[in-house]
């Protein structure tokens, strides 16, 4: 048997490798997949309270919240007197786009506000996803988001904030982590807080606003979701009062095509790869079945039975899917181990755990076996028609 698999080594390398090349890439794109799903994305990003709504202003609404935010008690109780909605969770405070500069540099981005009544905005929960420095001790002290500190800016950096003419100079206290505080509202809103103040600073920024409710999330019985987002749907756009929705399906429906075309496109070069092995299997294995016609039927004819004679094919091509699957996940797992939690990041999942592909892992493994065994059944069946002539050829 083994003499049969070094008869030629370029042969076999090159088998073993496209079938080993190809099974990394499926497994290590298998394993971030099955690892990175839109849903627990969904989940982690955008409705980490397990609701199934988000209504926030519209961005023609933002900043114009001085007076009349539809984000009220009066909104709140309608949409709780609707069947199957149980719970309105307020996740953002904001005072809209603000205008600020940082080192002279001017710019602007969504401001959010410290606020008791605001999960994302809560002291405690955004102390706790703080990545660097403090939180403000007085309202002159601001939080940025943690991409600043890639372009360079520190603790202590002063920035100013303006808003109708007005400007007032705080410095930087700390960063926040994008990815849980002040999170965007689906695909259609990329509205994430790139600015924190306090209560106090929005109040001075902002004399004639009591009510800062920028977004909320919505608790349901998901058996009433179709009527419950056709009755969203009629609140929030009668009497223009503003506001947009955000669904959990639409956004798992849009994250789902991303990550298809990502993963998808992973997957389908690993199986180019792996059909390419294929093509070398099942060649080497006729070229061998050839050139073996000979060596066979004078074992055959000194005493080598049917039985041995299957045994041995079958074994010598199932050593090729063990041998191959065997260095796939030797070597695969500590490699998709650390590229599905890189992945994971990317999507802002740093949290999520590794899981093993085992339908994708499991279908390749059955695919070779199959694959190995038909081509033994072929080989057995043409040496038994042939055995014969072969036999007394090999004894003259």
């Amino acid at each position: 048997m083994l003499l049969n698999l070094g008869r030629d080594k370029k042969k076999t390398a090159s088998t073993l490798l496209s079938l080993i090349f190809g099974g990394l890439l499926l497994f290590i794109s298998a394993s971030a997949a099955v690892s990175n799903t839109p849903e627990q994305f969904v989940r982690e990003k955008f409705f980490v309270n397990g609701g199934s709504f988000r209504i926030y202003l519209s961005e023609e609404s933002v900043g114009k919240n001085e007076t009349n935010n539809p984000l009220n008690e009066s909104l709140k109780e309608e949409l709780l007197n609707t069947k199957g909605i149980q719970k309105i969770i307020p996740l953002r405070d904001s005072v809209g786009m603000c205008h600020y500069s940082i080192n002279g540099n001017a710019t602007e981005g969504m401001c959010d506000i410290i606020s008791v009544q605001s999960t994302e905005g809560n002291f405690s929960f955004v102390e706790q996803h703080l990545i660097d420095g403090q939180m403000p001790k007085n309202q002159f002290e601001v939080l940025l988001t943690d991409g600043y500190m890639e372009l360079g800016i520190t603790k202590g950096t002063p920035i100013k904030i303006t808003n109708s003419g007005e400007e007032i100079e705080c410095i930087v206290s700390g960063f926040f982590d994008k990815s849980f505080v002040g999170t965007e509202n689906g695909t259609d809103a990329i509205d994430p807080a790139n600015l924190i103040i306090t209560q106090e600073l929005a109040q001075q920024l902002f004399t004639n606003t009591e009510n800062f409710a920028y977004s909320w999330e919505i608790i349901t019985d998901k058996t009433y979701n179709d009527e419950i987002e056709s009755a969203i749907q009629q609140k929030i756009t009668s009497k223009e009062k503003g506001l947009s929705i955000c669904s959990y399906n639409d956004v798992v429906e849009y994250m789902e095509s991303s990550m298809n075309l990502l993963f998808g496109s992973l997957q389908m070069l690993s199986l180019l790869i792996l059909l390419f092995g294929i093509i070398n299997l099942i060649n080497m294995t006729l070229s061998n079945h050839q050139a073996r016609k000979q060596e066979i039927s004078t074992l055959r004819s000194v005493g080598l039975s049917l039985k041995q004679l299957y045994r041995s094919l079958i074994t010598e091509g199932l050593l090729y899917v063990l041998v191959s699957f065997g260095i796939v996940l030797l070597v695969g797992i500590p490699i998709a181990i650390p590229v599905s939690k890189a992945v994971g990041i990317l999507f802002g999942m740093p949290n999520l755990s590794y899981q093993f592909p085992t339908m994708q892992i499991g279908g390749y493994l059955l695919i070779l076996i199959l694959l190995q065994l038909i081509l033994s059944v072929w080989e057995i069946r043409d040496l038994k028609k042939r055995s014969l002539t072969e036999q007394m050829r090999a004894m003259e």
